[in-house]
């Protein structure tokens, strides 16, 4: 069977929950190479709306497309937000392939899971980019609005992991589901606040700077028991160098990890 032509660039969107992140990579050397720096990248926090009732989140992300002009683009979407931009790529570009990836059933990646269609792009994008890096298993822990920590094994099967949510999520849940605590925005800090919080505010910051760090090490500890070994461990999302920072063994922190691995899902790689 005759190869496929590689286009010269390829533009890949990870369309999350509240967020794009985007890597434009040069096709040809990603084909080549999973670890193909790229050539480009962006991001951008989108607001609250399901994009059904407008374009005033559409139009930026399409303006940015339009300004790296690539030859290809493909799109992994946890959200509805990744159909109406397709929709509007397409009629802008039409003649521009476009692959879009809007159900895990539709990723090629092996899985063993009790619900195979039921897995999210992201996680699978990710855990594909992973085993392609790693050169073999690997735990990707993928930091943003929800915090997944998946295996993937050395026969590049997708096995599953853990779902809980994001620090972002668990701040606002306690001001949402509570009556008078507040609510506390992200925070960057460089190392781990020093407990005991001595106000409310305090108490949340600390209580999730040492919370969520402390469950992910458990959730990896567990993952590794699991694969019968000591996988590679990578980091990426939204909030991969804040977790990073706070875990006892630093993970490999990869932006833009669920974009690369839609590439190479795109690129039909067997890297």
């Amino acid at each position: 069977m005759a190869e496929r032509p590689v286009a010269a660039t390829l533009l890949a969107l990870d369309v999350g929950n509240t967020s794009v992140a985007a890597a434009l990579f040069d096709a040809v050397a990603l084909a080549a190479s999973p670890v193909a720096a790229p050539l480009a990248t962006f991001h951008r926090v989108r607001g609250t709306s399901d994009a059904a009732d407008g374009d005033a989140e559409l139009r930026p992300i399409a303006a940015e497309v339009a300004r790296l002009a690539p030859a290809a683009v493909v799109i992994g979407a946890v959200h509805r937000f990744g159909a109406a931009l397709a929709e509007r790529l397409r009629n802008e570009a039409p003649h521009r392939p476009l692959t879009l990836f809007d159900r895990g059933a539709d990723f090629p990646l092996a899985r063993d899971l009790l619900d195979a269609a039921s897995v999210g792009v992201d996680r699978l994008a990710a855990a594909r980019a992973a085993f392609a890096l790693a050169g073999g298993a690997a735990l990707v822990v993928n930091a943003g609005t929800a915090l997944t920590v998946d295996w993937i094994d050395g026969a590049g099967v997708f096995r599953g992991g853990a779902i809980v949510p994001g620090r972002a999520l668990q701040a606002r849940a306690l001001r949402l589901f509570t009556d008078r605590l507040p609510e506390v925005a992200p925070w960057s800090a460089a190392t781990p606040l020093p407990l005991p919080g001595r106000d409310s505010e305090q108490a949340i910051r600390h209580g999730l700077d040492v919370g969520v760090p402390g469950m992910v090490e458990a959730l990896l500890s567990a993952l590794a028991r699991a694969a019968g070994g000591e996988p590679a461990r990578f980091v990426s999302g939204g909030d991969a160098k804040w977790l990073s920072a706070r875990l006892a063994a630093p993970l490999r922190r990869e932006p833009f990890l669920v974009a690369r691995g839609l590439g190479l899902a795109a690129l039909g790689s067997r890297r």
